[in-house]
């Protein structure tokens, strides 16, 4: 896989946790595989616990700095960002974020906070 296609998959990543932090659900939505997506809006499903676990420690402050790539595999990638609090201080581990590729475009399959 070329570089710039794993750029692709860090840039979408970021993105995903920089809405999240914002608070811009429409934005951190478009992040997210199309299969996940369409029950964003079902009260207890995964997709709705990402984003109120998510949000929470927003809200405490928390952002998301990319770490490193972990694997690459043929149309999915597994990257690691550090969870950094309101002071620059790293928290706990670093938390692991899962890609696909479809249609030549990176979504989030799998996030963690």
């Amino acid at each position: 896989m070329s570089n710039k296609i794993v750029e692709d998959a860090i840039r979408v990543a970021s993105k995903h946790y920089e809405e999240l932090v914002r608070g811009n659900r429409e934005e951190w939505l478009k992040t997210i595989v199309s299969s996940i997506r369409r029950q964003a809006d079902v009260r207890g499903s995964s997709i709705d616990f990402w984003w109120r676990t998510g949000r929470k420690l927003a809200e405490k402050g928390v952002t998301y700095k990319f770490q490193r790539v972990d694997r690459i595999e043929k149309d999915r990638v597994k990257l690691f960002f550090l969870r950094v609090d309101k002071t620059g201080k790293q928290m706990g581990m670093p938390v692991p974020i899962h890609l696909v590729r479809e249609d030549n475009k990176w979504w989030v399959n799998q996030p963690s906070y």
